[in-house]
C-alpha cells in the first residue's frame, strides 16, 4: 500500500529541508506557477532562477524580492544561461529527470524532484556527486502536476 501524499504547504517545508540551502546558493526552480515557493525559496539563498512554461501563469511579484529571476519556457530545458546552479528544485512532477538539470547542476549539488508516476511519485533528494545523479533520500510520496510538455 502507499502513503498518501503528503499536503503542499508541508511538501514545500520537506522540499527546503533537502535542498539545505545556504546564504551563497544560486537555485533554479523548475514550475514558478504562482510564485509562491519561489518567495519561500528566496530567504535562503543568493539567487532563484525560476523557470514556467506557460505563459498564461504571472507569478505575484509583490511576494519576489530582487534576485528572483523569472523566465518562462520548457523547464526540461533548464536555464544554461545561468548555470551552474548548487542546487535544483523541481514543483512539478518527471518521470526521468532531464539531462539539462544534470548538466546545469554544480557537482556536489543537490537535486530535489518529485519523481515517478502521477499516482506514484517520490520526493526525492539526488546529489551530484563525479558528474553522475546520485538518488540520496527518498523523503516522502507526493502528487505534483506533472511537468507538460511545450
Amino acid at each position: 500500500m502507499v502513503a498518501p501524499p503528503i499536503p503542499s504547504r508541508e511538501a514545500t517545508a520537506k522540499m527546503l529541508e533537502l535542498l539545505e540551502l545556504k546564504p551563497t546558493d544560486i537555485l533554479m526552480e523548475i514550475g514558478t506557477g504562482t510564485g509562491s515557493q519561489a518567495a519561500v525559496w528566496q530567504r535562503y539563498c543568493a539567487e532563484v532562477h525560476t523557470v514556467e512554461l506557460r505563459q498564461d501563469y504571472k507569478p505575484d511579484d509583490s511576494l519576489l524580492g530582487p534576485h528572483v529571476y523569472v523566465s518562462c519556457g520548457d523547464g526540461a530545458e533548464g536555464l544554461a544561461d545561468a548555470a551552474p546552479f548548487d542546487a535544483i528544485v523541481a514543483t512539478c512532477g518527471v518521470t526521468e529527470i532531464p539531462a539539462a538539470w544534470k548538466d546545469q547542476l554544480k557537482d556536489g549539488g543537490r537535486l530535489v524532484v518529485p519523481i515517478g508516476l502521477p499516482e506514484s511519485q517520490k520526493l526525492t533528494l539526488f546529489r551530484k556527486i563525479n558528474h553522475e545523479l546520485t538518488p540520496e533520500r527518498v523523503a516522502a510520496y507526493t502528487r505534483f502536476v506533472m511537468m507538460e510538455k511545450p
